[in-house]
């Protein structure tokens, strides 16, 4: 027996060999990091966005500086540029933001979204360069070209990123199917909406017989979403197989929490009075309280700010239309309590040109309506006529965000004919709102009744968050080119 062999008989001793995995299982693991990858990305699409901007951010940097400095002075040239720069993330990362690049109905490949990147890219460009120059102590930075390089490393990557995004979540056999079994007429805009955003990752099925609950289920495996309406709870088999379900770790959704979540609004049609005892919190004491100290500090700066603006605008409202300049209106706040709102007046004041003055009964207001001045187009457009409401919020009648206060003759009509409209009163009305930024202008009672849904929408979620976002998304749609 060789000694090779005597070696290998021996007992004590094993001989390990490396396992080499066949192409097969390569292939497999392939795929299987690919659909795990494919379900984080669609479970939690803004998340990974968001990040992967932040790393792009720091990979454009470091090639940047890889392409501009010797590599044994690398590490230095990183360690000078990392401080400055992050304050720069910061400000590139509020105007994505701010220009809507993180909602899901930025991630489709359309000319309008395109657009949104490209002004969002220059617009981060100048003003990464004003504050080189604005702060040069801090940004101690040269040359500047370092700038140039790092903002076309950045745009290649990250308009590549986003492009992969919308393309992984748009592919067919990465959507998840809603089985939807439904009765009710909100089915149609669901479907609606999915098939407009296929970025969602979801394709709807419409079914009509409870029993085909389970087979549904078994058709898709683990990639089917159960949505039902509440009708279908009082059906004790529907209730059973849906119990059943649960166990097999298969999503089951009510439509009104999907239809929520989904469109940013409730559902009034599929919604009773059990649903606000469950749902509305009156006690928000804490946010309530930070959020009149923000309103306080909100309203002060601002009037500071734009001083120059009301002293132009008293100037020049009177002398473009007989009439004084501030319009004085009773609105109905918290609690129904009445308070006089101020604005800019944009509209004639003479009789012949505004009937309203008369004491007629309010009318609605339309889109070209000629009793508004042309100063008062230039207002409405900007904004600028809301201003006076500031010493409304500085004087607690009103917040920075909440439903816009309306008229009492409005409001009396609006609640015979709107369910829970009272609901609108139980918390204080704002200069802006979800449902202003969500919606446009309502001058009829059925335009009030869907308004009133993006109202309802922010009782039942107001946090300081979503105030943040009102306000970010009020910008820039005051700045929005149309």
């Amino acid at each position: 027996m060789s000694y090779r062999n005597h070696i290998l008989n021996k007992p004590y001793i094993k001989v390990v060999r490396p396992h080499i995995p066949s192409k097969a299982s390569f292939f497999a693991n392939i795929w299987h990091t690919r659909t795990m990858i494919h379900g984080l990305l669609k479970k939690y699409k803004s998340h990974i966005v968001f990040l992967g901007d932040i790393a792009i951010f720091f990979a454009a940097l470091a090639l940047t500086i890889c392409l501009r400095y010797e590599p044994n002075s690398f590490k230095n040239a990183l360690f000078l540029h990392i401080q400055p720069f992050s304050v720069l993330l910061v400000l590139w990362l509020f105007v994505f933001y701010a220009v809507d690049l993180y909602s899901y109905t930025s991630w489709k490949i359309t000319p309008q979204n395109i657009r949104k990147f490209i002004i969002a890219f220059f617009l981060n460009f100048f003003l990464s360069i004003s504050m080189f120059y604005m702060f040069g102590s801090f940004f101690k930075l040269t040359p500047k070209i370092n700038l140039l390089v790092f903002s076309l490393f950045f745009i290649i990557f990250d308009s590549t990123w986003r492009l992969s995004v919308a393309k992984i979540l748009s592919l067919k056999n990465n959507k998840k199917t809603i089985a939807l079994f439904s009765q009710s007429p909100l089915s149609k805009e669901i479907i609606d909406h999915c098939k407009q955003h296929p970025q969602l990752g979801y394709t709807v099925e419409l079914h009509s017989e409870t029993e085909s609950i389970s087979s549904a289920q078994g058709t898709h495996k683990n990639k089917v979403l159960i949505l039902i309406d509440n009708s279908y709870l009082n059906n004790s088999l529907a209730t059973k197989t849906l119990y059943e379900l649960l166990g097999q770790h298969i999503e089951v959704e009510f439509l009104t929490e999907f239809y929520e979540n989904l469109l940013g609004k409730i559902p009034l049609s599929e919604i009773k009075e059990e649903w606000f005892i469950q749902k509305i919190k009156s006690d928000k004491n804490f946010y309530e309280t930070t959020k009149r100290i923000f309103d306080v500090f909100f309203s002060v700066f601002c009037i500071i700010i734009f001083s120059p603006l009301f002293l132009v605008f008293f100037i020049l409202i009177p002398i473009t239309s007989r009439g004084p300049a501030i319009y004085k209106q009773k609105r109905v706040g918290r609690d129904d309590k009445l308070f006089t709102i101020y604005k800019f007046r944009n509209m004639y004041s003479e009789k012949d040109k505004n009937p309203d003055s008369t004491g007629n009964a309010p009318t609605w207001w339309k889109k070209d309506d000629s009793r508004v001045t042309p100063l008062g187009k230039f207002l409405r457009k900007t904004h600028f006529d809301e201003l006076p409401q500031l010493f409304n919020i500085l004087r607690g009648e009103m917040s920075v965000v909440g439903p816009r206060p309306e008229r009492p003759e409005f409001v009396e009509s609006l609640k015979k004919n709107i369910p829970h409209y009272f609901m609108r009163q139980t918390v204080t009305p704002g200069l802006t709102g979800w449902a202003q930024i969500m919606f446009r202008y309502a001058n009829t009672i059925d335009e009030s009744n869907q308004k009133f849904e993006y109202d309802l929408f922010y009782i039942k979620n107001r946090n300081t968050l979503l105030d943040i976002h009102i306000i970010v998304k009020t910008i820039q749609i005051i700045f929005k080119s149309e």
